[in-house]
């Protein structure tokens, strides 16, 4: 009897020791019957953007580099299912028969046209095909500059990270990035990607004489002309002093109303952080997540988040309900208000102590006296070498503001 009691002991125990299963979003998606697909998404006649996907009976998971995205099941016409994407106003629609699927990736806010067509089979190929060993690596800086050819060429800074499978890194530019970008050398010839249901760029150039020269697509764009150069010293230029108070201003100031008509403006007393923004902007979804922990973390000690939304169309029903997808999706508990269409006019009415608003997101930090302490023009996030300088460097300033 005695050796019974001491068997249900053990048994009680050792159940009652276990580790709880907790699974994340991600977790749950790759626990559930997943397949493993290599998609294309057909830009134009002769140029594929590959990625991978897990498809689940209710998920859809994207791995875009270390980005990982979940999608989940939305409606079905007839044969055909929509998976939608976080945050943005973007769908995948596809039809799949045994391990083939078809369809296309449809981005709302471009039109009812803008259909990029899609394939995806059942595949353990990697996204990129290497058909030719690489000649050489094109690790660490490179100078960008794209649209070389034109009137305003746009230099950037390119950084590239060897693996074994490739590469990843992002073009950065001074006010923002091009994410999670991917990719192999093939012989003599990049090929870049990224697809996040906002961005859709393929990148691809010809390695001479430590030049690369090519064209890169944005969706359904035309062939846009890029090139870089190996040059470690390059550094990209200052983004700070872009964006500014006015001549005839020394405040910052804004009046909105939001979705229950009260006023909101500036939160004199306490450090407030006004963030410019648009829900179709990948940066400013990178920005929005750090914004939440420092929220959650400093709220209690005198510490405002707010943030101006201004969105593809004018139309504040459209805009309100793009807020509450963003909100929804990312979990974020600071207010964001619709400010109206997101180009210059609307921007400047709202805003006439800026002289201009030339980025999206853009943050002002205000001190507790109202007092603008900073602007900082653009984001530069996790897929790039600046974001933890960037968060470390702003959450200094944040606390030397509240604690001083």
């Amino acid at each position: 009897m005695r050796n019974v009691f001491v068997l249900l002991l053990i048994f009680i125990f050792s159940s009652a020791c276990e580790e709880p299963v907790i699974k994340s979003d991600t977790a749950r998606v790759k626990a559930d019957k997943q397949k493993r697909y290599r998609a294309i998404l057909q830009l134009n006649d002769s140029t594929q953007l590959p990625f991978i996907f897990f498809r689940a009976e209710n998920s859809i998971f994207i791995e875009n580099s270390s980005d990982k995205i979940v999608l989940v099941r939305g409606e079905r016409e007839d044969d055909t299912l929509e998976w939608q994407f976080p945050v943005f106003n973007s769908v995948l629609c596809m039809q799949c028969e045994n391990d083939s699927c078809s369809g296309y990736f449809w981005d709302k806010d471009k039109g009812e046209d803008y259909r990029i067509p899609l394939r995806a089979e059942v595949s353990d190929a990697p996204r990129f095909k290497q058909k030719e060993d690489a000649c050489c690596s094109i690790k660490d800086n490179w100078e960008v500059i794209l649209r070389y050819d034109g009137e305003r060429p746009r230099h950037a800074l390119g950084e590239f990270i060897e693996n074994d499978s490739g590469y990843t890194g992002s073009i950065i530019t001074p006010t923002g990035d091009y994410r999670f970008l991917q990719g192999i050398v093939s012989g003599r010839t990049l090929q870049l990607a990224t697809f996040d249901g906002k961005f859709a760029y393929f990148f691809t150039a010809h390695l001479e004489d430590q030049e690369l020269v090519g064209h890169y697509y944005a969706g359904r764009s035309e062939a846009i002309p890029w090139m870089a150069r190996r040059n470690d010293t390059f550094a990209l230029p200052d983004a700070s002093g872009l964006t500014y108070l006015a001549p005839g201003y020394d405040r910052f100031d804004f009046s909105l109303t939001n979705r229950n008509g009260d006023t909101v403006r500036p939160d004199v007393g306490n450090v407030h952080l006004i963030q410019i923004l648009g829900t179709w902007c990948p940066n400013c979804t990178d920005e929005a997540k750090v914004l939440e922990k420092w929220h959650q973390s400093y709220q209690s000690d005198g510490l405002s988040v707010t943030g101006i939304a201004f969105e593809m169309r004018e139309d504040s029903a459209a805009g309100w309900k793009a807020i509450d997808k963003m909100k929804n999706d990312l979990g974020l508990t600071y207010p964001i208000v619709y400010g109206g269409k997101a180009d210059p006019e609307t921007t400047s009415q709202v805003f006439p102590m800026l002289n201009r608003v030339m980025a999206y997101p853009t943050l002002i930090v205000l001190d507790r006296k109202g007092d603008v302490q900073t602007i900082k023009t653009g984001f530069k996030g996790p897929g790039t070498s600046y974001f933890d300088a960037y968060v470390e460097e702003t959450e200094a300033l944040i606390s030397d503001l509240l604690f001083e």
